[in-house]
């Protein structure tokens, strides 16, 4: 069964998301992973959020799909306050909406794309 692209698209923004949560990263990491499981439509996309930090404490972060290999999807931007995140992809028309939670191993929001929306929850990798 072939992945509609608006699909594709829906994860990339999830994923891009919590590449740019500040908080997350604690000073002495360079590099967190986290991952999550899209379920849409009868189907079930991993998704691997990379989040790196540059020596000046800059964000960076791609987004992988990892059953669709649409790999390295770039974050256009990422508003972080307290444990609440959200970031957009506009090239996609998704943004994901999210919240920490307090021990800052898991995200659980919602990727909205198209007009529709779905929970999306990230654990990070140790």
């Amino acid at each position: 069964m072939q992945v509609p692209n608006w699909l594709w698209i829906l994860l990339a923004v999830a994923l891009l998301g919590l590449l740019v949560m500040k908080p997350v990263l604690n000073s002495t990491a360079s590099q967190e992973v986290w991952q999550g499981v899209l379920r849409a439509d009868g189907l079930e996309l991993r998704l691997v959020l990379t989040i790196s930090k540059a020596p000046d404490g800059t964000l960076t972060a791609t987004l992988d799909s990892v059953d669709q290999g649409a790999l390295n999807l770039p974050v256009d931007t990422l508003t972080i306050e307290g444990q609440a995140f959200r970031f957009e992809m506009k090239s996609l028309g998704a943004r994901y909406e999210g919240t920490l939670n307090e021990d800052g191993t898991e995200v659980t929001g919602t990727w909205q794309q198209g007009g529709r929306s779905f929970p999306l929850t990230f654990k990070r990798v140790k």
